[in-house]
Parts: C-alpha cells; structure tokens; sequence
C-alpha cells in the first residue's frame, strides 16, 4: 500500500499465517494528509488491485473514518481506521491478503 509522502511510519508488519499462502499485515503511520485525501489513496489502490469497499456497521468510536475492502469471496479483507490527533491522522491498516504463489 502506498504511504503519503509526509507519512511517518509508526509500526509495520506480515507475517505468514501457517503453511497457508496467506499473510497477516499491518501498518500504522501519521501524517497531514486530510482524511478524505487518505480514504482516496486507499480506495483507489485496493479496487484497483480487485477489493471491494463494503459498508461496515456503525460502531461508536473515535476515528473521524472507518472503511473495509474484501477480495477473494472476503477470504483476503483490508481495513483501515483513521483517527485525528492534535491535527494529524494516524491511520491504522490491517488484514490478511494472499502471497504470490
């Protein structure tokens, strides 16, 4: 996934989930970027690359945004949180996608 230009990794990872061609993945950063500047990056990458957005239930949170793609029938699933603080966005990404074979 791409990161914005200003983004300040905080945490990142992938790790294999058993024997399975499947990874564990995460990602967290800050940065300046608005959060609908960040909801566009990560919608245009993920369905560019075959996920679907799909509505996720209204949870009562802090994040100013919340969004899940899916791909692979929902076997492979991105989500990612954003969250303001102190006029910046950190930005949480999580899922499980399919390696190469």
């Amino acid at each position: 996934l791409p990161v914005p230009g200003d983004a300040v990794i905080l945490v990142t990872a992938a790790v294999p989930v058993g024997d399975a061609a499947v990874q564990e993945v995460s990602l967290n950063l800050r940065t300046s970027a608005t959060a609908d500047e960040l909801l566009t990056l990560y919608r245009d990458t993920l369905t560019a690359a075959g996920f679907t957005e799909v509505t996720a239930e209204t949870a009562d949170t802090d994040l100013v945004a919340e969004v899940t793609f899916v791909r692979s029938g929902g076997d492979e699933v991105v989500s990612i949180g954003i969250l303001d603080v102190d006029g910046a966005r950190t930005v949480t990404i999580g899922g499980r996608v399919r390696t190469e074979d």
